[in-house]
């Protein structure tokens, strides 16, 4: 079949494969001299002008990262910039992400993308059907509910699109469980406060997921180009702070005690620390390594 057969509408193309159906983050771009540009403007508060960033020592640039750690004036954080790049998620997810409104974002749209792969290896898999609590038999039957309704999806969508359906039409078949790709991009401050309500147990954990993994893409950054100096430990110091941490953890205590919100496993320890007058840099090492290790740590139903 030709591509005029098969596409009625020329801007549309196959969509390339997802090369994962698990969150994969790549940091395209960053603030080179992060912690500089964050110096810069905390030296300003003290009034001290910056007229170049190699006016400023490594430790005024570790120092002045650490007070501003202490302190609600959170600007400086905003001269930090960073441009990601995300694939294996789903629908779900990015309608989720665009809340966020101070961020830009790209994404591959299917009004042109056409899904020409098998769709359950273009959906994300809900964890849901492998819970041990179930029995096997309950397991298999889920698991098979869920292939079929995929295959029955991707054949009439397919054969929409193969009858000359515009792509912009025959995505409305589409499950929100299909993956996507998209561009994000935000500043530092604006990431810390989108992390500390997405690393919460109250997200879905394909959150936990994709912002462990701009933590490490933080953490192995270097940027391009000669610049003259190692900055390897500027982005391991920002990967490492709270930034990528629940909220409970950057404010030290819970952000979310409504009664419409989630329950918690951690809520009632992080009570007993503020009631007790525990800053959360001194809260159980364990619990903090769980969040920061295992996407699926400590979640409830």
């Amino acid at each position: 079949m030709s591509d005029i057969e098969k596409y009625v509408d020329k801007a549309m193309f196959a969509a390339a494969p997802m090369a994962s159906t698990t969150p994969k983050v790549y940091l395209l771009s960053m603030t080179p001299d992060p912690l500089g540009a964050n110096a810069a403007a905390v030296r300003m508060y003290k009034g001290i002008p910056t007229y170049s960033l190699s006016d400023i020592s490594d430790q005024e640039r570790i120092d002045y990262w650490e007070q501003s750690q202490l302190t609600e004036l959170k600007a400086p954080h905003e001269f930090i910039n960073l441009h990601f790049f995300l694939e294996g998620v789903d629908r779900s997810f990015t309608h989720q992400a665009v809340r966020q409104r101070t961020a830009v974002y790209a994404q591959e749209s299917l009004r042109f993308a056409v899904k020409d792969a098998r769709l359950i290896d273009e959906c994300s898999r809900p964890p849901s059907l492998d819970d041990p609590s179930r029995s096997q038999s309950i397991r298999n039957d889920l698991e098979d509910a869920w292939g079929k309704a995929l295959d029955q999806i991707e054949e009439s969508y397919k054969f929409l699109i193969a009858n000359g359906v515009p792509a912009e039409d025959a995505r409305g078949l589409l499950p929100g469980a299909v993956l996507t790709r998209y561009n994000y991009a935000t500043n530092l401050r604006n990431l810390a406060s989108e992390a500390g309500k997405r690393l919460c147990i109250q997200a879905q954990f394909h959150w936990r997921e994709a912002f462990l993994g701009m933590r490490e893409a933080v953490r192995n950054y270097e940027p391009t180009g000669d610049t003259g100096f190692d900055q390897r430990w500027q982005f391991e110091m920002i990967a490492d702070s709270n930034v990528f941490s629940p909220v409970c953890y950057q404010v030290g205590h819970c952000g979310f005690k409504a009664e419409f919100d989630r329950g918690c496993t951690i809520r009632e320890r992080v009570d007993a620390y503020e009631a007790h007058g525990v800053s959360s840099g001194s809260w159980d090492p364990e619990m903090r390594k769980a969040f920061l290790t295992d996407p699926k740590a400590g979640f409830v139903s």
